[in-house]
């Protein structure tokens, strides 16, 4: 386990049940030691499972700048992209490190990323955080086929408003019965841990009435998008060397 924050979940189930290790996801040198420590911890079972959860949403007033709130006359300011580094690099970065261990092991291995049901929804209020959520929607259907020769599965979570640390000021604003608790994304993490088809690249939407739908990527409009998508491989991966 690991998070930027301390967790009480280690004090609840011990240390020799789980280790925590306190780390920022958007750090390259600090993830390889997470997944250092955690392959050497599950000793020769080797990790299995990777749960990529971390989570940034836009901070208030940013966008400021960008929608003319600020002043003429201020300093322009860069936009914050810190949703971006936390969400999807931090995904990209333990994906990566995930399959690195899973291969040394020689075992198979499934991983879930969250995104969000701002990852196919617009969500004006936090555009940062959407982008980023709609990029793991696209990572996850992306990256699955390469992975899957190593028996490694990728597939993504859409949760809606979830309790959180990142959520908490709205704990109580947001009607109940649009809460998704804690127990369904558990649930939908079961949908593919409990999974023997080798189920990988896909994308699971999670309601706060605990349901869950299977999204596929939108309709292609015509022949020729459908080919550049689906057809197209092959000549990809002569120019660029993949083959």
């Amino acid at each position: 386990m690991a998070d930027i924050q301390e967790n009480e979940a280690v004090t609840e189930l011990g240390p020799d049940n789980v280790l925590f290790v306190k780390t920022d996801v958007a750090s390259w040198e600090q993830q390889r030691a997470l997944f250092t420590r955690a392959d050497e911890w599950a000793g020769s079972q080797g990790l299995a499972f990777l749960a990529a959860n971390a989570g940034l949403s836009d901070p208030p007033g940013s966008l400021d700048g960008l929608v003319g709130k600020a002043k003429a006359d201020e300093v322009v300011t860069p936009p914050t992209v810190d949703p971006i580094q936390v969400n999807l690099l931090g995904a990209i970065y333990s994906l990566q490190l995930f399959a690195h261990f899973v291969r040394k092991r020689g075992r198979a291995g499934k991983a879930v990323l969250t995104s969000s049901g701002a990852g196919i929804y617009p969500m004006p209020s936090h555009p940062a955080y959407a982008a980023s959520k709609h990029a793991i929607v696209g990572y996850t259907r992306s990256i699955a086929p390469s992975l899957k020769p190593d028996s490694i599965a990728v597939n993504a979570i859409l949760p809606g408003f979830t309790p959180s640390n990142m959520t908490a000021p709205l704990l109580g604003v947001i009607p109940d019965q649009y809460v998704t608790s804690l127990d369904t994304m558990v649930a939908a993490y079961d949908v593919f841990l409990d999974d023997d088809s080798q189920m990988t690249g896909q994308v699971l939407e999670v309601s706060a009435s605990k349901k869950w739908h299977f999204r596929d990527h939108p309709t292609y409009p015509d022949e020729e998008i459908r080919w550049l998508n689906e057809e197209s491989a092959g000549f990809f991966a002569k120019v660029f060397g993949l083959a």
